[in-house]
């Protein structure tokens, strides 16, 4: 828009010697003075929304942003089989939780042993039949092992093994749904890059054309509202062609958001 308006600016300039010189009428300056008004609204506009912009996006950061802030464009990560999802790591760590909850379950049906002492000091001692205070202590072996639990430890497991199954269903059900989105995410990019390289051809082509137009309009061959149409196409190619770029932007940031990258 701020190119729009300095083209309009230098053809009002133009315009308005050969309004003097009466060559030109005062509806075609008009025409185009109306134009340029109406190119600073929008700059206006479009200004006061990237202000909005910016302070929204500073509160999301917690920083201090300005219309002078300059933001960085995001980078498109190479493609991998890597992905970097903390569901994903949740998963796995719940799956290993449950096996070795799983394992600790079997080893508690496992014979325990263990051993025992106790000394002590007293009257009688280990002999009952003498009635005189003597040291003693007593030191052993024992071994325990529940044989029946009543299939208790078995209908545990069967319920670990559910819930380790649940997890897995859980985990392929996350991992097919992000690989379509990351699909998707990638055809948003391959989208984008080819409409970037038609905007390119389409620029050159409005701006060339809205070129001839301004030299047809000094010329005395076409009128004001002529010219602004031819002017207009070239601006709206150019604003298409950013457009696109933050089209791009979003694709690329939501491929890498969706792979788990920076």
């Amino acid at each position: 828009m701020k190119l729009k308006r300095s083209v309009l600016d230098e053809r009002i300039r133009v315009m308005e010697s050969g309004f003097k010189n009466g060559i030109v009428t005062a509806r075609d300056l008009d025409i185009l003075k109306a134009e340029r008004l109406l190119t600073e609204q929008q700059i206006s506009e479009i200004h006061a929304e990237r202000l909005s912009g910016l302070g929204a996006l500073g509160i999301l950061i917690n920083q201090n942003l300005n219309e002078n802030t300059a933001l960085a464009e995001p980078v498109k990560n190479a493609k991998s089989n890597e992905i970097s999802r903390p569901e994903i790591k949740y998963f796995d760590l719940l799956g290993t939780k449950l096996d070795q909850s799983s394992q600790l379950l079997q080893k508690t049906r496992n014979p325990k042993l263990f051993g025992f002492g106790q000394a002590g000091y007293g009257r009688p001692g280990l002999n009952m039949l003498k009635d005189t205070f003597d040291p003693y202590y007593l030191v052993g072996l024992g071994v325990s092992w529940t044989v029946l639990d009543w299939k208790l430890t078995a209908r545990n497991r069967k319920i670990l093994e559910v819930q380790k199954e649940l997890v897995g269903s859980q985990k392929a059900n996350f991992d097919q749904n992000l690989s379509i989105a990351l699909f998707k995410a990638d055809e948003a990019i391959k989208k984008a890059d080819q409409l970037l390289k038609i905007d390119e051809e389409l620029v050159g082509m409005r701006t060339k054309i809205a070129k001839s137009s301004a030299i047809q309009l000094e010329n005395g061959a076409i009128t004001s509202a002529d010219y602004i149409v031819d002017l207009n196409a070239a601006t709206q190619a150019f604003v298409n062609q950013k457009s696109h770029k933050v089209q791009l932007y979003y694709a690329v940031t939501n491929y890498n958001t969706l792979a788990g990258k920076p």
